[in-house]
């Protein structure tokens, strides 16, 4: 319009040379501007990466690798909505990345298949007999005698392992192997497993210094939240009378003490173990201090003592 104002003509994306023409209205007059505009096209890669990329749940934009410089995530090939790297992450949805190198973003993007694993939460309920304390109806926390502090945690009773194994003949180990879960004084150990098991599995529990115990039955992993309890009846574990009694009122049963050989029985081996911490009154955290206290005495050798008579052993299939 002749005012003196900036002009813009807007982004230009075509390489090429630009000039700007100008002509008087009511007149034939025509002039160049002074100088030229050059435009060069730089055709930036898209970054590299995995096609799927598989995740567990919660995960978030974030987490997706790709490889590239100032890589950007959209929810479509072209265009679409720039995503926040707190978006979380939908299963079967596709992501798209661009990188941005010397101020061009790369016009292709990307494509990452994303596949959302969802965990299984699995709550096992159980009693340790050396720790369980009949008044409180709960487990003791098993103490280092050095320092007089609970060895884990406080609320932690002690320690186990899980593993899975299969329902049918021969029953073999499905690998999922669990160690370091924390068992609470309430009696309850919680773990989290793929959700790719979905099967029917018995659950064996190991800890330092009790009889292994199996579940009675193949328990279900159909769903997301799973909860087995061994404490609540003789008949959940597996066999005849394999766990003790050490509540009538409700009536609550804990794994056999006894088995610091862990080989599946407690016997002589567990006791010759035992003897030499006994006579010397091992103080800090040993496995053969069944009741949490802190050292190895009498009361530990009073708990042993009526397992070594009964012979009890592990029984499973």
């Amino acid at each position: 319009m002749g005012t003196g104002s900036p002009l813009t003509f807007g982004n230009q994306n075509i390489a090429g040379t630009y000039t700007v023409l100008t002509t008087s209205d009511g007149c034939y007059c025509v002039a160049l501007m002074a100088g030229s505009a050059v435009i060069t096209s730089i055709n930036n890669p898209p970054p590299t990466g995995d096609a799927v990329q598989t995740f567990y749940s919660n995960a978030t934009v974030a987490n997706l690798i790709a490889a590239g410089t100032d890589v950007n995530w959209y929810d479509a090939a072209i265009g679409g909505n720039l995503l926040s790297p707190t978006t979380i992450l939908v299963h079967g949805n596709t992501y798209y990345a661009s990188q941005t190198i010397e101020g061009c973003e790369s016009q292709n993007r990307l494509a990452v298949l994303v596949i959302i694993v969802l965990n299984k939460t699995i709550n096992l309920h159980l009693f340790l007999e050396g720790l369980f304390d009949d008044v409180s109806k709960m487990m003791v926390e098993a103490k280092d005698g050095l320092t007089g502090e609970p060895k884990w945690a406080y609320g932690v009773a002690d320690r186990i392992q899980v593993d899975l194994f299969g329902e049918n003949y021969p029953y073999a180990p499905t690998g999922v192997s669990i160690g370091g879960i924390d068992l609470s004084t309430a009696g309850l150990a919680t773990f989290q497993v793929s959700s790719v098991w979905s099967g029917n599995y018995y659950i064996r529990v190991r800890s330092r210094n009790h009889l292994e115990t199996w579940s009675a039955i193949p328990v279900p992993f159909s769903s997301s939240t799973i909860d087995y309890y061994f404490n609540t009846s003789m008949l959940q574990a597996y066999g005849t009378n394999p766990q003790a009694q050490v509540s009538t009122n409700p009536p609550l049963y804990a794994f056999f003490l006894g088995d610091l050989e862990q080989g599946g029985w407690v016997d002589a081996d567990d006791f010759n173990i035992f003897e030499p911490f006994l006579t010397t009154g091992i103080t800090g955290f040993v496995n053969s201090d069944f009741n949490g206290s802190g050292w190895v005495d009498s009361d530990d050798f009073n708990l042993l003592e009526p397992r070594l008579t009964m012979g009890v052993a592990s029984q499973h299939l």
